[in-house]
């Protein structure tokens, strides 16, 4: 797929990465002061939105192995790919369970990034997945872009890291993309939402276009 990667382990240490620290700072104040009392957000960004019925953020944890976090791959290299000149990344690109054995994905995962992911902040990327079922079929600016449409996000509650918030770059909206994979190009955000226990948000995709070769 283009991307090189070393296995070789690595302990997980604290990263002195003050932006990456202000930005978390910051996006935690705004989600507290103004994301519960906002009713126009996203559902996707609603607590609870992204679970199955009935069940209650730490419901969930009992129900996986807990791991203890360490560096699995400490490099990465990317290639540009297309007339946008974008990175070409995947969600395995994504992945804390792969990249950094994360189960569950603590509060202070960002902390922990290797320079590589943190590297993604800002910059155009391309990559495939599918659109998670919206309330619209037409006219769409705003979605979550998944991994797959199959346990992760169709029948499951997906991680964190298998799904983007994704927002149309101005003036450009979609239709419903059912059942089948595309590419959106878009500028990455790590821009993390965690309230009360719950991830709501991890990476967004700003200014996005959806290129959908069918």
């Amino acid at each position: 797929n283009g991307n090189e990667n070393s296995s070789e382990e690595k302990p997980v240490g604290k990263r002195n990465n003050a932006t990456m620290a202000s930005k978390k700072t910051g996006t935690a104040l705004i989600a507290k002061n103004n994301l519960n009392s906002n009713p126009n957000r996203p559902v996707s960004l609603q607590p609870g939105a992204m679970r199955p019925r009935g069940t209650l953020p730490g419901d969930l944890l009992g129900k996986i192995e807990k791991r203890d976090p360490k560096l699995l791959i400490p490099e990465k290299k990317f290639r540009k790919e297309g007339k946008e000149g974008a990175i070409r990344v995947s969600f395995d690109d994504i992945d804390l369970l792969k990249v950094l054995n994360m189960e569950p994905v603590p509060e202070d995962a960002i902390e922990m990034f290797p320079d590589w992911l943190s590297g993604l902040e800002g910059k155009r990327v391309r990559i495939r997945g599918f659109m998670f079922p919206t309330m619209s079929q037409k006219g769409i600016t705003y979605f979550q872009f998944v991994r797959d449409n199959e346990i992760c996000c169709f029948g499951r509650t997906p991680k964190i890291y298998d799904r983007i918030s994704t927002v149309l770059k101005k003036g450009e909206a979609t239709n419903y993309i059912q059942g089948r994979p595309f590419d959106v190009v878009g500028t990455l955000r790590i821009d993390p939402i965690y309230i009360d226990g719950e991830w709501l948000q991890l990476f967004l995709l700003e200014d996005a276009i959806v290129i959908d070769d069918k």
